[in-house]
């Protein structure tokens, strides 16, 4: 009968062990579980809300090309103004003296 009583008192504190090692994860899940909805709400709060970031940009003035071979001018981002060779390409500081110069809009300007 003792060799039982024994038994069972080894088993019941093996049993309070594993509840206790259960109990420990448990907490530990219940904390990470925290934290991930406190990220979560705060990347949702990040999503809702703008940012508005404020740069200063300094406006870069409208150059106009033309080339010797024609008698068009561009504006630089036009892609037959990116086409010119430089030793042909011609650079205005402004539509009115392009014009003065006998040169007349591309069609990236009308």
């Amino acid at each position: 009968m003792k060799q039982i009583e024994e038994n069972i008192i080894k088993s019941f504190n093996g049993v309070k062990y594993d509840l206790a090692s259960i109990h420990t994860k448990i907490y530990e899940i219940m904390n990470k579980n925290e934290e991930l909805e406190r990220t979560v709400f705060i990347l949702q709060n990040r999503l809702r809300t703008p940012t508005i970031i404020k740069t200063n940009v300094k406006s870069k003035k409208t150059r106009y090309v033309g080339t010797k071979d024609s008698n068009k001018y561009h504006i630089e981002a036009c892609p037959y103004a990116k086409n010119i060779k430089k030793k042909s390409k011609i650079i205005f500081g402004t539509k009115k003296i392009a014009e003065k110069k006998g040169y007349g809009p591309c069609k990236c300007l009308k």
